[in-house]
């Protein structure tokens, strides 16, 4: 997907003018728990503490491969999904437009959810990364500042390649097939140390799950 300064323009018009209806209809859903409110949050999964000052533009945008919609945003933590798209490819302008307003409700749901954490002492931010066996590592704040500090902010292709091969070698270190829950406890504190860190390494570098990451690699070493 090509995107000029004209989408990125109409995408602040449209978040701007989508904003209040998105909030409205996210607080709608929470306070009657709506049974579309798990699928905001699913859409959202990676975006522990998520705020409005982040967002940047809704884009819309038709190319060879259909219409995106795609919430942008700016200024995000290291760790938090800064490109997020629409659950669904619309089929028109018509579609894409009621799928921009559903992307933005998502992102509400999750920043006021947030909010109802802080105020009640709950929130602990932290970033998720899905492993294959269904395990979801939850990685600390505290964890993906130290690793920020070691991996660059904005990374060449071969930085990235370093990064991306080096962390699935550690997993490929610490545990053989699929790491579930019950391979987790089986596992010593070194092991579990290893793999937090080479998610970790691979949230900072924009992989949010261990097959996008073994993917990534195998198209590298091919």
């Amino acid at each position: 997907m090509k995107i000029d300064n004209a989408t990125i323009s109409e995408g602040k018009r449209r978040l701007k003018k989508l904003s209040d209806t998105a909030k409205a209809n996210a607080r709608a859903a929470i306070t009657s728990n709506d049974p579309e409110l798990e699928n905001y949050r699913e859409v959202m999964f990676y975006n522990e503490g998520l705020r409005e000052k982040f967002f940047e533009s809704l884009l819309i945008s038709e190319g060879d491969n259909g219409i995106d919609v795609i919430l942008i945003l700016s200024g995000a933590p290291r760790g938090m999904a800064n490109v997020i798209a629409a659950p669904r490819k619309p089929a028109d302008m018509e579609a894409a437009e009621k799928e921009a307003l559903y992307l933005l409700t998502a992102a509400w749901v999750a920043i006021l959810d947030y909010k109802a954490k802080m105020a009640d002492g709950t929130a602990d931010q932290h970033f998720n990364f899905s492993m294959n066996g269904g395990l979801v590592l939850s990685i600390p704040r505290e964890v993906m500042n130290f690793i920020g500090n070691r991996v660059p902010t904005k990374v060449d292709a071969a930085t990235k390649a370093v990064v991306l091969q080096r962390s699935v070698k550690n997993f490929d270190d610490s545990f053989t097939g699929e790491l579930d829950s019950d391979t987790w406890e089986k596992l010593e504190d070194k092991e579990h140390a290893i793999i937090m860190e080479a998610a970790a390494c691979l949230l900072c570098v924009g992989f949010f799950t261990e097959e996008a990451a073994r993917a990534a690699a195998a198209e590298i070493a091919a």
